[in-house]
């Protein structure tokens, strides 16, 4: 889809609609973050596990935004939705550890539940190499496809992303400090292992701002296309 294709004005009952499903999304994940904290202590330790409830949720939401991403593709910006398959699934490989999760037996178990390392598989030493190739390659297909161009004037004149990458920057680093990554001399007290839950129970509110946010952005792009 060429850049100058874009920008044209969208019906006014669109824009309407567009506005009123995202706020509803913004809403649902900015509950679903907020519900976290007193969920949390309520919740069996094994749903923050690697492989539990919350951990499979994740997976779920990241194939999902890889899924709507290739249909995109397929219908709409190929370079801009392929990069997004992409991304999508590298969250997913990295959430699961890079594929220890189902190929390793896990090295031990503890109070936070089977500990697994990506050390144990042969291809390690290739992953973060693959990653950089894919990054080079999306970056090329995207400056050729001129989508970055076309993603600076979507950021400059039209409703952006900017709050659901808020959302999602917010609910990550909550997770972080939960986790124990970052500075916490006062982190949640009492809160013991239920930290565990919180952090994935949040982790889950990030992808979810993630989703809301490609939605919105594939959405802008087809609204201020010319039919």
């Amino acid at each position: 889809m060429p850049v100058s294709d874009i920008f044209a004005v969208p019906p006014a009952a669109d824009t309407c609609r567009v506005a009123r499903t995202r706020r509803l999304l913004w809403a649902g994940c900015v509950l679903w973050a907020l519900l976290g904290y007193p969920m949390a202590p309520w919740l069996p330790v094994t749903m923050g596990w690697e492989n539990g409830v919350l951990e499979n949720l994740q997976l779920v939401q990241l194939l999902a935004g890889a899924g709507l991403a290739w249909w995109f593709a397929r219908t709409g910006h190929a370079a801009l939705g392929y990069t997004a398959v992409m991304v999508w699934l590298v969250l997913a490989a990295r959430e699961l550890s890079w594929g220890a999760t189902l190929w390793a037996a896990p090295l031990g178990m503890g109070w936070s539940g089977p500990i697994y390392s990506s050390s144990v598989l042969w291809y390690k030493p290739f992953v973060y190499p693959a990653i950089g190739a894919l990054l080079v390659a999306a970056g090329v297909a995207l400056v050729r496809s001129k989508a970055l161009s076309m993603l600076y004037r979507l950021a400059r004149s039209t409703p952006f992303v900017w709050v659901e990458l808020v959302l999602a920057a917010v609910a990550a680093m909550a997770a972080s400090y939960f986790e124990g990554q970052l500075p916490r001399d006062a982190a949640a007290p009492g809160l013991g292992t239920a930290a565990l839950v919180l952090e994935e129970w949040l982790e889950c509110a990030a992808y979810g701002a993630l989703l809301a946010a490609q939605w919105h952005l594939f959405t802008l792009v087809r609204l201020h296309a010319r039919p």
